[in-house]
């Protein structure tokens, strides 16, 4: 009998022989999850120092990297200089033994061909020593050559010589799908002709390393400093950190490049770094795995910036939303070092990017069905529909699981592999986010469009005066068709149709399909103002580019249910209101400032019905009915990816109580507020601000009392039991669990009927 034939190797060309902790550790994590997905061999190739070729050097790049000449003179500290030389060439002894032991660098095989070549992570793409053409994709041992979260480091295209970009550009164009993990990486792949880029992040977070088991370490009460050697050497960086350290009693302990001023120098393996890092009080670092290293274990730490490292470290934490981590002034240290960190939410996102990681890279290595194109896994996918429109042979369609969230699905007769699909989804994960530059409370001129909407009418104002200046709107609009409901996103100019898209509507809109008409309308120069979701807008600024015609304005979403659970419980209401529902509105001003929904009857009558009463209402405003991804959203914060955002102005009697008090802002429940967030939004505003009345306000006040400018929506154990009581026995099922957690049949409609009959005499 024949024995089956060794596969192909599977190789990584990477940093794996820099003597660094980063470099070993993200080709360790690299390398592991190859094999998990890769039943053949997985060896590492090396650089091909012959490929290189020459490049201006970057005249921007501060000399970061110091030397011994930074050290204090003195004898003592000659003394001590000779120690720490002694326990640094220790120090890279083990990390040499474990790119023998645990990387098997002794074992590369350099003369065979290989089933696939990986290229990254780390600092792949930059030029220190000249442009290397293997690292950019030319490797001539396989047919098949892709990235993982590459990146240039400090490198930029323009220093390319004329005569070598033409080479640079066709080893590019090898890569059969390119990763990086930075922005600076993704303009420098754009800038050499690769558009259509993913990004990742450092395989360290999201390989098995946060499985791996702790060792204890024989120091208590310490602050850990990772940074190159001799890098944290002003006076003003020791001695904060000296401060902070004996404020609180802890010893200054260095790993990784030695700092003279520190009260140990420890010299260990790669592992063993991830064990001090998981013990340490505080970590304060200025090194991009320092970084990685510290979410990893999930400590309190700061980065202090550096011109040499800032794109990717600034990248890296803009991905995380921690940017907030980074130290520009010494003085800060303190505030950064105590500020919490949110490490569920963390946690949440890194689970979420370890699914999309193990998704691109089997579709790189050419495996699973195409159903793989699309990261259609419940943590990713918003159902944002983008890909429905982007397919250019109408193979997707957004299919219904079990209890109505929508989601991807691809006809296989139909697929050609393009992967249009996919390079759209990575181009609308990957779109810049900003800090607002303005913020203000607002509410619409017009009276009688704010009574119609549900706060303060700042959308449906701006929608009447850019259909006035010859422009279109887009908004979700919910009708009850045949005794279903269906919400849509709808384009129009017709300014009857801003009482369709007024009013919050607390489910998924399909917003893929207005796609198609605010392409065309934008195209023929209107300008188009898009009300959505943040992951709607996200999906229509990818699609379109983001074109100087196209206004979008986000809402501050709490997250979305889908349709199919309103559409039942409107049923069972029905029954309960003695009628068929003709229209349905989730916040109706005549019941004052309380959240108060409206249910139109075909027979002409009208019901006000409080929240509270309500089982879907209740509990999407508990978060237990939303989509998967609305608990790991990334848009939920005070960095937006929208022109403008609009939402509630909680709190706003506390924010701004004098002018309140004083009448120079109108005593009222409705407002709203309005954040600024791009040079575009803000030429919009100012365009049509004779639409609304404004009142400046700052962008950290409106975030105060507004908890998803903050963070995602929380999730609980109660989701699980709301989706099993539906699947078990349909809406009817989660009816029956909401009446009997609030008191049973006879207590429950003693109150529903009390506030049906106290909300509708009230508005006789």
């Amino acid at each position: 009998m024949k024995e089956p034939k060794e596969k192909k190797p599977l190789a990584i060309v990477s940093m794996q022989r820099v003597v660094n902790f980063g470099s070993v550790l993200q080709a360790y994590s690299l390398r592991t999850l190859l094999k998990e997905l890769y039943d053949g061999p997985v060896c590492f190739l090396d650089i091909d120092e012959k490929t290189r070729v020459p490049v201006r050097e970057n005249a921007e790049e501060e000399a970061d990297y110091a030397s011994e000449a930074h050290y204090p003179p003195g004898l003592l500290q000659k003394a001590k200089r000779w120690s720490i030389t002694r326990l640094s060439s220790c120090n890279k002894r083990l990390i040499r033994r474990f790119m023998t032991r645990e990387l098997g660098l002794d074992e590369t095989r350099k003369n065979e061909t290989y089933e696939a070549v990986v290229v990254g992570s780390d600092e792949v793409f930059n030029h220190k020593g000249g442009l290397c053409l293997q690292l950019h994709g030319d490797v001539p041992q396989t047919e098949r050559v892709f990235t993982y979260a590459a990146s240039c480091g400090s490198a930029k295209a323009e220093n390319i010589p004329q005569e070598a970009l033409a080479q640079v550009k066709a080893a590019m164009a090898r890569f059969s799908a390119l990763s990086v993990r930075d922005r600076a990486t993704q303009e420098y792949a754009a800038a050499l002709g690769s558009t259509q880029v993913q990004r990742h992040l450092d395989p360290v977070l999201v390989g098995d390393l946060f499985l791996r088991r702790h060792r204890r370490v024989p120091i208590q009460k310490y602050l850990l400093v990772y940074a190159y050697g001799y890098r944290i050497r002003t006076d003003e960086e020791i001695g904060a950190i000296k401060a902070f350290a004996k404020q609180r009693g802890l010893k200054t302990v260095a790993v990784g490049g030695s700092q003279f001023w520190c009260d140990l120098y420890l010299p260990m393996s790669p592992m063993r770094v991830l064990d001090y890092f998981h013990h340490a009080d505080f970590v304060v670092t200025d090194t991009f795995h320092g970084a990685v290293f510290s979410v990893l274990e999930q400590r309190p730490f700061a980065v202090l910036q550096r011109q040499g490292n800032r794109g990717k470290i600034t990248g890296l934490l803009e991905d995380l939303s921690l940017t907030d981590r980074l130290v520009s002034d010494s003085k800060d240290l303190e505030t950064v070092l105590t500020r919490p960190i949110d490490y569920d939410r963390i946690e949440a996102l890194l689970r979420q990017e370890r699914e999309r990681t193990k998704m691109y890279l089997k579709q790189a290595l050419g495996q699973g069905d195409v159903s793989a194109l699309l990261p259609a896994v419940p943590h990713t996918c918003t159902g944002c529909g983008a890909c429905v429109y982007a397919c250019p042979q109408e193979a997707i369609r957004m299919q219904e699981d079990e209890f109505g969230f929508v989601y991807p699905a691809i006809d296989e007769t139909l697929c050609v592999r393009c992967g249009c699909c996919t390079k759209l989804c990575a181009q609308r994960e990957n779109l810049e986010k900003h800090l607002p530059v303005q913020a203000h409370a607002a509410f619409g001129a017009d009276e009688k469009t704010v009574r119609n909407s549900a706060s303060g009418g700042v959308f449906a104002s701006l929608a009447e005066s850019t259909m006035a200046h010859g422009g279109m709107a887009a908004g979700a609009v919910m009708t009850i068709e045949n005794g279903e409901v269906q919400v849509r996103h709808i384009l129009s100019e017709n300014p009857e149709d801003i009482l369709l898209m007024q009013g919050s509507k607390y489910v998924h809109s399909q917003a893929w399909h207005s796609y198609g008409s605010v392409a065309q309308a934008v195209q023929t120069g209107k300008t188009v103002l898009f009300s959505g979701t943040p992951c709607q807008v996200a999906a229509v600024k990818a699609l379109l580019d983001d074109p100087e015609k196209l206004v979008t304005m986000d809402i501050v979403c709490h997250g979305v249910p889908p349709v199919r659970l309103l559409d039942g419980f409107l049923k069972t209401m029905e029954k309960r209101l003695g009628g068929k529902i003709r229209a349905f509105r989730f916040r109706d001003k005549t019941g004052g400032k309380a959240y108060c929904a409206k249910f139109e009857m075909h027979n002409g009558r009208s019901f006000l019905l409080k929240s509270n009463q309500l089982s879907f209402y209740k509990y999407f405003l508990q978060s237990h009915i939303c989509r998967e991804n609305c608990y790991n959203c990334p848009y939920a914060g005070l960095s937006r990816v929208s022109d403008l955002t609009v939402g509630d102005y909680w709190g706003i009697e506390k924010r701004h109580e004098a002018e309140l008090a004083n009448g120079t802002m109108p005593k009222r429940a409705d407002w709203s507020a309005i954040l600024v967030n791009t040079e575009k939004g803000r030429r919009f505003l100012k365009a049509h601000e004779d639409a609304l009345c404004l009142w400046a306000s700052e962008p950290y006040l409106v975030a105060q009392d507004n908890a998803q400018l903050n963070a995602p929506c929380g999730k609980s154990s109660k989701r699980k039991e709301i989706l099993s009581q539906y699947a078990a026995g349909g809406y009817k099922a989660v009816e029956r669990g909401f009446i009997k957690e609030n008191g049973g049949y006879l207590r429950y409609f003693k109150r529903f009927t009390k506030d049906l009959y106290q909300n509708n005499k009230q508005r006789k």
